[in-house]
């Protein structure tokens, strides 16, 4: 007679559920990860998001850490884009730029710049307090 309980598991099945569970966080977790910037509102990934749905203004303010009212008036769902893929996220933020002037195109591209070196700069310096190389003080 087989016993189903939780008694039941052996070590050799224990080990197995703990490989594929093992397996699964590793290969879920790029996804987890980047839902999980893209919540915060002043993420790089939320305004990329903003930028490939149209939403420049939003994604200014946002890259200047400043509250935007349209913002929270029409919240993105992330889901709606894959985080995991940045060619295509690329693609769809150049889509919803196109109509821009140049100047415009410019300042986004500025601040995304400014805004990416500020956090590479944020990293360094978590990682060790002496790497402040090319980062301002």
């Amino acid at each position: 007679m087989t016993n189903w309980g939780p008694r039941a598991m052996t070590r050799d099945s224990i080990r197995t559920l703990t490989k594929r569970v093992e397996k699964l966080e590793v290969r879920y977790r790029p996804v987890v990860e980047a839902l999980e910037r893209a919540l915060d509102p002043f993420s790089i990934e939320m305004v990329v998001l903003r930028l490939a749905a149209g939403e420049w203004e939003c994604a200014l303010k946002l890259l200047d850490r400043q509250e935007c009212e349209v913002c929270r008036s029409r919240p993105l769902r992330p889901s709606v884009f894959d985080l995991t893929n940045p060619d295509s996220l690329f693609e769809q933020a150049t889509k919803g730029c196109e109509h821009l002037p140049d100047e415009t195109k410019y300042l986004i591209a500025r601040r995304l710049f400014e805004s990416d070196r500020e956090a590479a700069c944020e990293r360094e310096q978590a990682r060790s307090p002496y790497a402040s190389r090319g980062c301002r003080a």
